[in-house]
């Protein structure tokens, strides 16, 4: 699969690597949220509210960004093959 957008391994590369990255920083982030939502939980005052909108404020803007890139590059995708199979 690599070297069918441009021809070039590494620019393959870096089209499906952005949205894997971001796929894995939403997972990393919603990590550490949940992490600090149930320590705030066993002892309160460990977390700040602060720190918690915060920390909730990153991981909606990775998860939105994640989910655009992964849209555009599942739909560019989609489009090379549908222009493939109708020659």
């Amino acid at each position: 699969m690599l070297g069918m957008i441009t021809g070039s391994w590494f620019a393959d590369l870096l089209f499906y690597g952005i949205p894997v990255l971001a796929i894995i920083f939403f997972v990393m982030c919603l990590r550490d949220y949940r992490k600090a939502k149930r320590q705030s939980f066993t002892d309160p005052g460990s977390v700040t509210r602060g720190q918690l909108r915060g920390k909730l404020i990153l991981t909606i803007v990775l998860g939105v960004i994640a989910a655009c890139l992964t849209v555009v590059v599942v739909g560019f995708v989609s489009l090379l093959f549908m222009v493939i199979a109708f020659m």
